[in-house]
């Protein structure tokens, strides 16, 4: 019997995700900006074998996160989208997959994120700030759309 581990495909599905390893280059490269593989080897910090961290730096370019330019018979690397751009999809994607389940409950959506507001006050004070931002923009498009129409 196969067991019940998921295809490459319901991976994909279930958003943006990167391995442990994935994720220090990734690290390396925001922090540093354009590396080679051997540079990226050095910043990490560990002993690892160069053709481990080619590997890794090859997905993360066919993942479309990374780009990269021949320089002296060698590839230079670098990130294609911000650590924020990241973390927003991420974010995006954990956000979605939640609403995608069969009871979820935009109840406990709003208490999750309340009790994470109680517990951290900069946060509260961001959301605060946001959601006027997008009231703001609401406004604007809706005078906007009304001054159209006369």
């Amino acid at each position: 019997m196969r067991s019940a581990k998921p295809s490459r495909t319901n991976r994909k599905s279930r958003g943006p995700m990167l391995g442990p390893l994935e994720s220090e280059v990734m690290d390396v490269l925001w922090r540093e900006g354009e590396c080679s593989v051997r540079m990226v080897m050095q910043r990490l910090g560990r002993r690892i074998a160069y053709t481990t961290v080619l590997t890794t730096m090859v997905r993360l370019f066919r993942k479309e996160l990374l780009e990269r330019r021949e320089f002296n018979r060698r590839f230079l690397y670098f990130p294609r989208i911000t650590a924020e751009e990241w973390r927003r999809r991420v974010a995006h994607s954990a956000l979605v997959n939640f609403q995608a389940t069969p009871h979820a409950s935009p109840k406990l959506l709003a208490n999750c994120l309340i009790e994470s507001l109680v517990q951290n006050p900069g946060l509260w004070a961001e959301v605060q700030r946001q959601m006027e931002a997008k009231r703001s923009a609401i406004s604007a498009s809706r005078a906007s759309s009304a001054m159209r129409w006369m």
